[in-house]
């Protein structure tokens, strides 16, 4: 199908409190293009985040997340179609593309690196 694969990883456990994106799936999420510089560092990737000056070695499908959120906003679903449009999507276990999204988005926007847009 000539796509690259990209495998999510879940960071949190499977509890659902540790996350409450479930009622705010439909939110939508946003980053600036010019937010970040992103250097490959063997298996992971070195992210600078230009507003906060701050550095952070991330996975690669935290990059490719929010790469497909460069394109525009987009909620956690439609971050999910824009992944599985650009590669071959997996999860482990009984995770599933959207539940690891919702998780990955959760870490990102509470490290600053994505927002909520405004109303």
């Amino acid at each position: 199908n000539g796509r690259s694969g990209l495998y999510l990883l879940r960071v949190y456990p499977a509890d659902p409190g540790i996350h409450q994106l479930t009622e705010a799936a439909a939110a939508l999420l946003e980053v600036r293009r010019d937010d970040f510089i992103v250097h490959p560092l063997d298996d992971l990737f070195v992210l600078y985040h230009r507003p906060s000056g701050t550095t952070h070695v991330v996975a690669p499908d935290m990059v490719a997340i929010l790469e497909a959120l460069r394109t525009g906003p987009a909620s956690e679903a439609e971050i999910a179609r824009r992944l599985g449009d650009a590669y071959s999507v997996e999860t482990e276990g009984d995770d599933t593309v959207e539940a690891v999204i919702a998780a990955r988005s959760a870490e990102l926007l509470a490290l600053g690196l994505v927002r909520r847009p405004a109303a």
